[in-house]
């Protein structure tokens, strides 16, 4: 069982904590003496500036849970939902709770795919967490929070434009939490990790099978394969999926340059979906030339996450379905391999992307042969992905630098004490913002176990009652 393995002895006075940083381990967390007090502050470097940043705009002790439900609502009203349904109101929302040490979620579905699916991803990845700040004695405080987990969150103009027609005085503002957002949105929420490191535990073993398995030293990565590699779903819903279109471009505009790449679709239903809406020209964009396309790149051979090392140069793509952001990015990072990253006109951002130095943790490439769409060379300093493989080619030194630097790159922002880090920073510098005492209600879901014990013991006194 999950509660199982997780669960470890807890002190009966908790801890201050201490945060270090080592070049090879990441971020861990050091117990400080034993105190009878807490301090505030429990970690010594500055915390992350975007963080502080996105919640500097709130004063201390005035968040209220009705602002913070408000705030909902407006997002709600900003992507139309029907906001006097729950069901649909919440759909994307996951309430976190931190009581007493102890974790627990509201609104929570319990489906296998879309929102539910990411919710119970987010459940699991946030009570590794406050499991393994228990285990190191941390005492953290009581907050609730908000948590929406959209793909990219709504454009803040739509929610101006919203309140400003309401007929009601403008609903105070709260800050909410969320995976990804739209880099124009002025008003932002707060951003924190994606629920797809899945749990502490599991993240820690799986880069630590990726490192194992892509050593840097410069002998050994001259024998990866000399080649950019790229792996991934066509995400294809409708006409109006933008991921995959620009998927779809970057095949079409690489041509036949097989001897540079190696890109190629997994084979899934969304492309299959894709042909259907070619015989049926349903979709502008998708051509007679898209099946012959397809059925090509869909020869490439699957690859497994800890093999991607063994290509020099590894091509990120924006998300499956909408172009927005691409977890895939966190997986390739820790593989020592050069990252080329796909230069879109998504405007979007994650929680670390403000870390990331164009031309030494990653270079912008693109498949527009003419550059007729965008200026990318004035833009971001992007250049044609064929090119730029052959760039580096002649300067192999310099992509193993930069497969070097994505690796330090990696343990500074999206190791697993990184994100416990993160998590850290973010509860207590939003716990000084509530100006009320969270409390957790009767619908809510336990996570940790002390808490599941809790409920439990309710249950049989009620029971008994």
């Amino acid at each position: 069982m999950f509660f199982q393995r997780c669960v470890s002895f807890l002190p009966s006075v908790p801890h201050a904590c201490n945060l270090n940083f080592n070049p090879e381990n990441g971020w861990k967390i050091h117990r400080l003496k034993e105190s009878n007090k807490v301090t505030d502050h429990i970690w010594q470097q500055p915390a992350d500036e975007e963080l502080t940043r996105s919640l500097a705009q709130w004063k201390p002790g005035s968040l209220t849970e009705q602002a913070i439900f408000a705030a909902v609502e407006d997002v709600g009203v900003a992507t139309g939902r029907n906001v006097s349904d729950p069901e649909d109101l919440y759909e994307h929302w996951q309430g976190m709770i931190i009581y007493n040490n102890s974790l627990y979620f509201t609104h929570v579905t319990w489906s296998q795919l879309g929102p539910g699916y990411k919710k119970k991803l987010f459940r699991n990845f946030m009570n590794s967490i406050v499991q393994s700040y228990k285990k190191d004695g941390c005492r953290l405080p009581d907050v609730f929070m908000m948590m929406n987990i959209e793909s990219v969150f709504p454009s803040a103009q739509k929610e101006v434009e919203t309140s400003n027609k309401s007929s009601s005085s403008t609903t105070a503002r709260a800050p909410v939490m969320c995976i990804a957002r739209n880099v124009m949105d002025a008003k932002k929420c707060t951003l924190v990790p994606n629920p797809y490191f899945k749990t502490l535990n599991a993240w820690q073993k799986m880069t630590a099978k990726i490192r194992r398995n892509c050593p840097m030293n410069l002998p050994t990565w001259r024998q990866r394969q000399d080649r950019a590699l790229w792996r991934g779903k066509c995400g294809f819903s409708s006409c109006e999926s933008s991921g995959p279109r620009m998927k779809l471009g970057m095949l079409s505009a690489c041509g036949d340059n097989s001897q540079y790449l190696d890109v190629a679709f997994k084979e899934e239903t969304g492309c299959h979906r894709m042909e259907i809406w070619v015989r049926e020209k349903n979709c502008p964009w998708l051509t007679d030339n898209t099946s012959q396309l397809i059925n090509k790149v869909l020869k490439g051979a699957v690859i497994d996450q800890a093999s991607f090392c063994q290509a020099k140069y590894l091509v990120n793509m924006p998300g499956q379905y909408q172009g927005s952001y691409s977890r895939h990015l966190q997986y390739i990072m820790p593989t020592g391999s050069a990252i080329l990253i796909w230069e879109t006109l998504s405007e979007f951002d994650e929680f670390y992307y403000h870390h990331l130095r164009p031309g030494k943790d990653f270079l912008w490439v693109h498949g527009d042969k003419d550059n007729s769409s965008k200026s990318y060379q004035n833009a971001t300093g992007s250049k044609h992905i064929v090119e730029v493989v052959k760039q580096l080619r002649q300067n192999e030194r310099r992509a193993w630098r930069l497969g070097k630097a994505a690796r330090r790159f990696f343990q500074h922002n999206l190791s697993a004490d990184a994100l416990k880090k993160f998590w850290l920073e973010t509860i207590h510098m939003y716990a000084k913002l509530q100006g009320f005492a969270p409390h957790v209600p009767a619908e809510a879901c336990a996570m940790t176990r002390d808490a599941v014990s809790d409920r439990i013991k309710q249950m049989v006194a009620l029971r008994e009652a």
